[in-house]
């Protein structure tokens, strides 16, 4: 018998338990993927299309991670344990339940079984408890901007609002929403644009294995409402034209390893689906059963289940979002796992005002990497309510999460070519602290007007010079986007063809980011070519701007 039994029972003997449990999960690791049916050379079988086209895409190789578990493994599971409960191609196991210490002895006995560990314990009696919901809910307030209503701010801090005005809002790219539910997601008001434009691929309960994701979950609610949510002049998404996965990997009522194991499964889930981005306001490091504990260092991005599936999942060419944690006034003030893995993006908390929000937590990594990696709005945000048509406010790093994701999803749909990789690193160059970076934000607050325009030239200009000016024939409004190498006046004018000044405006830039003026009420001015002029201490820019009737 293997030395992981010999602990698996001295560790039982410890808890004083005179009986087995009613019931228990252990995770089982597999040794090898050995004669398996499946083959890289044949996608289709295990992958759908648009997972190999982002495979093609980004120069990906198809390999043996791939592939799912050898099927005869499973099979011999099955005639040992109650059931299986989910199984991962890329850590190569299975998680199973079981109601006697003896099938331990005999899954243990398995020649391709490396080693066993549990993951979730029920103990008669212990039940599932309540969930104990938070205080942060509260009336909204704040000023509203047009349709947008008070959640434009909450886009327009990190310069969403740019990505829109540009015409992008997230058509194309499919997200995958890891949470404890999307409770009245098929019903409520907020969701009617998403439900008639079926911009629901997917949805699936990893918990109860079934599809019924809608029957509770407020948080996974309010988390799409972020990112897909449109009650005119009250709230509008940031990636309103985003088709989604919605998948529970939560139990919401219990905290236990297992649900790890569900969000590895739902990872490979939306990879073979072929979703762009996977943002999960999920977070581990304590759990109902104190032996199951992370410390600090687990925090290292290679020791959790979870935190090592999010880097493999980055590896397949997706973008992995996930929420920092809300521990920074806690005695833990780090980050959680997945939030811990490399090659994503860890989301910290700001308010409006772009100071940081206390509740959100800190990094470094255990093994010194910067984290978070970039900052969006956590506090008061406006998120739908389950009162139909209604929306109400919340905090957390939970909202900052989806926000990015959101926005993501915006801009990579403006630069489809770009691989996930270059779009994580234009995110984090455009962050407001990206060349001093701390343990309380990262790098900083994300800027999307900054990462667009740095995807667009590949380099941040050192330089005075107009980004954008659209539209472009305009016939009332123009949007110009202009980016200031320091703090100056920016004297700004429009000119016609015989040197006519028409209008003129001083506007306040921002050193090394690009600043957005809107000009409004245009559409007086007769048709015809202009020159708009921008003046600085240094510098006098120009370019032609077209003016046209509606």
């Amino acid at each position: 018998m293997r030395i992981v039994l010999i602990l698996l029972l001295l560790f039982c003997a410890n808890r004083l338990l005179s009986q087995p449990p009613p019931w228990e999960m252990y995770y089982v690791q597999f040794s090898d993927k050995n004669n398996n049916p499946y083959s890289a050379g044949n996608p289709l079988q295990f992958l759908s299309q648009r997972s190999i086209d982002r495979r093609s895409r980004e120069n990906i190789e198809i390999t043996e991670e791939d592939l799912p578990v050898n099927p005869s493994y499973v099979d011999s599971l099955e005639k040992i344990c109650d059931k299986i409960v989910f199984t991962t191609k890329w850590l190569n196991g299975a998680t199973v339940q079981i109601h006697d210490m003896a099938q331990i002895a005999l899954i243990d006995s398995l020649p391709f079984v490396k080693s066993i560990s549990e993951v979730h314990i029920k103990t008669p009696g212990d039940g599932y408890y309540a969930l104990e919901k938070s205080n942060m809910l509260a009336a909204v307030s704040g000023p509203s901007v047009g349709d947008y209503g008070q959640s434009y701010t909450q886009m327009a801090v990190e310069k969403g609002n740019v990505l829109h005005d540009l015409g992008y809002y997230g058509a194309g790219k499919l997200i995958s929403v890891h949470d404890a539910g999307f409770q009245n997601v098929n019903t409520l008001t907020t969701f009617d644009s998403l439900r008639n434009n079926n911009g629901i691929v997917a949805v699936h309960d990893f918990i109860l294995n079934n599809d019924s994701v809608y029957v509770q979950g407020e948080h996974g609610m309010w988390v799409m409402s972020l990112m897909t949510g449109q009650l005119p002049g009250q709230l509008i998404g940031v990636a309103p034209k985003a088709n989604f996965l919605l998948l529970r990997s939560e139990n919401e009522y219990s905290e236990s390893l297992v649900e790890l194991y569900a969000w590895v499964s739902a990872a490979e889930f939306a990879d073979s689906a072929g979703a762009d981005i996977i943002t999960s306001s999920l977070g581990y490091t304590t759990f109902d059963d104190a032996f199951m504990n992370y410390t600090y260092l687990d925090m290292n991005g290679v020791t959790t289940p979870i935190s090592k599936a999010a880097e493999i999942a980055s590896s397949k060419g997706m973008v992995v979002v996930s929420a920092a944690g809300n521990s920074g006034q806690q005695a833990w003030h780090y980050i959680s796992a997945p939030a811990d893995a490399n090659n994503i993006l860890a989301v910290g908390s700001c308010n409006y005002n772009s100071t940081m929000s206390a509740f959100s937590s800190y990094g470094p990594t255990a093994d010194g990497r910067i984290k978070p990696d970039v900052d969006a709005v956590g506090n008061n945000n406006v998120i739908a309510s389950l009162v139909d048509g209604q929306v109400t406010s919340g905090a957390g790093t939970s909202f900052a999460t989806p926000i990015i994701a959101g926005l993501t999803a915006c801009l990579w749909e403006a630069f489809p070519d770009k691989t996930n990789m270059q779009i994580m690193d234009a995110v984090r160059r455009s962050a407001s602290k990206y060349t001093n970076p701390d343990d309380s934000c990262g790098y900083g607050i994300a800027d999307f007007d900054l990462a667009y325009q740095y995807l667009k030239h590949s380099t941040i200009p050192s330089s005075d010079y107009i980004a954008e000016a659209y539209p472009n024939p305009t016939s009332n409004n123009l949007t110009i986007s202009f980016f200031s190498n320091s703090d100056q006046e920016a004297d700004l004018a429009l000119i016609d063809m015989l040197g006519r000044q028409y209008l003129q405006h001083v506007y306040i830039a921002n050193a090394n980011d690009f600043n957005t003026f809107t000009v409004g009420n245009l559409s007086p001015l007769p048709n015809g070519v202009y020159i708009l002029v921008i003046k600085t201490a240094n510098n006098v820019l120009t370019q032609k701007i077209v003016k046209q009737g509606e």
